[in-house]
């Protein structure tokens, strides 16, 4: 495999591919999990209907994962990498996938998985917060 340099047009290249991927995590993982959300909320079992719902997402998820970064996954998936690319791995790693750029990039996705999440751990937490329970089983 051909060295991997962090020229001006491969970083550029790089962001086009991570905003492709934060637009499909954003808009078609992190919408339909918020849908599929509120859907669950209307039945009588919405924390095995969001259960259901989860797997779907990650069949959904697992379709687009073509979407991710190219030159991203060859840096990562490279076996011996020389000091300049294990510079801008690590680079990338920290610009596109680190903490902030999470919360400032796929906060759509976050929400949306969180809210789903939520709903199927809802049996769980309805025993241990009886307020919740209310909410979510009926008085």
């Amino acid at each position: 495999m051909n060295e991997i340099r962090p020229t001006q047009k491969t970083v550029k290249e790089m962001e086009v591919q991570f905003r492709v991927w934060a637009y499909f995590l954003n808009n078609v993982i992190g919408l339909f999990a918020f849908t599929l959300g509120l859907g669950c909320l209307g039945t009588h079992s919405p924390s095995l209907n969001a259960l259901f719902s989860f797997i779907l997402l990650c069949a959904v998820y697992s379709l687009g994962w073509d979407k991710f970064s190219r030159i991203y996954k060859e840096l990562r998936d490279k076996k011996e990498k020389t000091t300049l690319e294990k510079v801008f791995y690590a680079g990338a790693t920290k610009h596109f996938l680190g903490f902030r750029a999470m919360l400032a990039h796929y906060i759509v996705f976050f929400m949306g998985i969180s809210f789903l999440v939520f709903i199927m751990l809802s049996s769980t937490l309805a025993e241990r917060f009886l307020g919740l329970k209310n909410y979510f089983y009926g008085a």
